[in-house]
């Protein structure tokens, strides 16, 4: 017999004679008053057959005793559950969930009761008297506990169900009031459109208008409290703050995200912060607390790389500090905001997900896809706007951060705060200096991935396992220069605005080898607008050098010497490149292309009979056999013959004349 279907299996009458000690006639009324389900028996003698699952728990006890000593099942199976018992007990466990705690403890304390009034039974104590027992022990009365086990109306009971699952069934099932006070659907209606808006009016004030309007179409509405706490109760909390705020904070979860699939070096991310508590006198006349630091920190270590200094955000300062940065690693991929002055074309251009700017054919390829530097445009929150979505973000506030640091500096007490106590441009930069570098080396950091290590033994710890990238100092040089685009005129000049104004600055090209009309980016030098400029073609490719043509007196004569003698030099290069570019000579030229066929006889060129030594030799010694020599005369006269008879076919006229 299968020990874990022992719930459905059969036993006849005969068998529950010898199993139980009693008589068929004991069996057969004991099963009419108790209500066991049974068949008729399909073997020989046939009878009745009982259900184990249908019969009584005392009854069961005893034939379960009886198989054990027998040695048909072992003395403590898994007892088997119906697929239909099954699905009561999981929705049971569904509904416990959803209780109090104070409610799960009594239900946890009447199970404790019955289990060990269970085990008494186990020790062939009657079921009833257990009960009366335990409940004694506990201080209980006996009918509660029979209640529990057997179930009363309107409530389940426990029996026939796997102690393992008796718990979910001893819950309270009161669930308090549930008749709320009628208010009419148009005034419930009215009064949360009128609540839940943008205006954000208090629910007092939605409330009196809704008093009004109430007395006027004669509606029924409870008391304020009561229309609030409905109203808590039956929109959620997010639909009340998306309806009043247009917000959507905490709606969703944020994501955690770590940095350690980073090395030092690999990636970065960048962004500008204003020192607005901070005044700074720049030195001519202009004093302000709006001077701007464009800073580079390293994503794995979160050590600030490189930083540069502008009065306030710019596209240069950027430039700038990505060429220092250039000289400690060069990344892979950078994080930046999609703004005016790092979103720029001239380092960021043709960068995927660039949305800044209109996006044009003659755009040029960015510094930065030269250099081979993904760009991420970061999207931040507006609605937690610090700090934002960028680490370094997190690294300009509080008072641990490089802007609290720069303020509270001791250096700094009674100054900086005001006009009048503005500190000297040249302070704030050696401060600045000494700020980082404090910030970089402060141990004890908590962070997830710190282990109490500084953001400069995060750095170096990296790198000593693993190589920076370092670019040509070329390619790093490329930093110095600002970018525009520009189109090759006729004389073969570019001209750029190089700043505001309405004045442009020209460069004559150093090469010629360039259609009119094309489209280049010009890479200058914004510092010192005469040096000489590099040329290239929208995808970035190097062309040439150009120089700067400067604007000169109109009576200065060695300015226009010296553009006399710069533009023979062109001319004669030009010359001179043209005769190398047709190089075929004009008598070859005319013959090849003469239209007249040449109707004069060609002379045929002299030819000679090249013999062997051998041969001369042989010729010269050895006498000509006469024989032969005969018949190269014979031979000959008929070929003299033949050709004449051929003149005659070819002009008979004269032939015949």
């Amino acid at each position: 017999m299968d020990v874990i279907n022992i719930d459905l299996e059969y036993f006849k009458t005969a068998q529950l004679v010898e199993m139980l000690g009693i008589t068929r006639q004991g069996v057969s009324r004991r099963a009419d008053v108790r209500g066991w389900e049974s068949r008729l028996s399909s073997g020989q003698g046939g009878g009745k057959e009982f259900l184990f699952a249908s019969l009584d728990d005392d009854t069961k006890d005893h034939v379960f005793t009886a198989l054990v000593n027998s040695g048909v099942i072992e003395s403590d199976p898994k007892p088997y559950v119906c697929p239909e018992m099954q699905a009561k007990i999981e929705e049971q466990w569904k509904l416990y969930h959803t209780k109090s705690n104070k409610i799960k403890e009594r239900a946890g304390y009447r199970t404790k009761l019955l289990q060990d009034a269970w085990k008494l039974y186990k020790q062939d104590i009657p079921l009833t008297k257990a009960f009366k027992l335990i409940a004694e022990e506990y201080g209980e009365k006996a009918c509660n506990l029979q209640n529990w086990y057997y179930g009363r109306e309107g409530r389940p009971g426990v029996k026939g169900i796997p102690n393992d699952s008796w718990l979910p069934f001893q819950i309270d099932y009161f669930k308090g009031r549930v008749k709320s006070a009628f208010c009419s659907e148009q005034a419930w209606e009215w009064l949360k459109k009128d609540y839940l808006r943008r205006e954000q009016p208090s629910f007092s004030s939605s409330y009196r208008r809704t008093q009004a309007l109430a007395k006027k179409h004669g509606w029924i509405i409870p008391s304020k409290k009561t229309l609030f706490r409905r109203l808590r109760k039956k929109v959620s909390p997010i639909t009340i703050q998306w309806m009043r705020t247009g917000s959507l904070r905490h709606a969703y979860p944020d994501q955690i995200r770590t940095r350690n699939c980073f090395i030092a070096g690999a990636a970065v991310n960048g962004d500008a912060l204003k020192f607005d508590k901070i005044y700074v006198d720049y030195g001519d006349g202009e004093i302000s607390n709006k001077t701007t630091v464009w800073f580079m920190q390293d994503m794995h270590s979160s050590k600030m790389l490189a930083w540069e200094v502008a009065k306030t955000e710019n596209a240069d300062m950027f430039r700038l500090a990505t060429h220092k940065l250039l000289g400690i690693t060069l990344p892979k991929e950078m994080w930046i905001d999609n703004t005016m002055a790092a979103a720029n074309k001239a380092l960021t251009g043709r960068q995927r997900h660039r949305h800044r700017f209109k996006k044009c054919a003659t755009d040029p390829v960015g510094l930065l896809e030269q250099a081979g530097i993904e760009v991420h445009f970061t999207n931040p929150n507006q609605e937690m706007s610090n700090p934002g979505v960028k680490p370094i973000e997190r690294a300009f506030q509080g008072s641990s951060g490089i802007h609290g640091l720069m303020r509270n500096h001791p250096s700094l007490k009674d100054r900086g705060f005001s006009v009048a106590t503005a500190i000297p441009y040249a302070e704030f930069i050696a401060l600045l200096d000494v700020i980082v570098a404090e910030y970089n080396s402060m141990e004890g950091r908590k962070g997830k991935d710190c282990a109490g290590r500084s953001y400069d033994q995060m750095f170096a710890d990296s790198i000593a396992e693993n190589e920076l990238r370092l670019p040509s100092e070329e390619l790093r040089n490329m930093f110095l220069f600002d970018q525009e685009v520009a189109t090759v005129s006729k004389d073969m000049t570019v001209s750029i605005k190089a700043g505001k104004g309405q004045s442009k600055h020209r460069f004559a090209l150093d090469f010629i080898n360039i259609e009119r009309g094309t489209y280049v980016a010009v890479y200058f030098n914004p510092k010192n607008i005469s040096d000489q400029a590099k040329i290239h073609d929208l995808d970035g490719k190097f062309l040439g050098t150009a120089t700067w043509m400067p604007t000169v007196a109109y009576n200065d004569k060695d300015e226009a010497r010296e553009h006399a003698r710069l533009k023979r030099q062109r001319n004669k290069q030009v010359k001179n490149l043209a005769k190398t570019t047709a190089r075929m000579s004009n008598q070859e030229y005319k013959q090849l292309y003469s239209p007249y066929k040449n109707t004069i006889a060609s002379t045929p060129a002299k030819t000679a009979t090249v013999i062997s030594p051998q041969e001369v030799e042989e010729r010269l010694t050895h006498t000509v056999d006469s024989s032969k020599q005969s018949e190269f005369h014979k031979n000959f006269q008929n070929n003299i013959n033949q050709l004449q008879r051929d003149e005659d076919d070819i002009f008979p006229v004269a032939a015949g004349a």
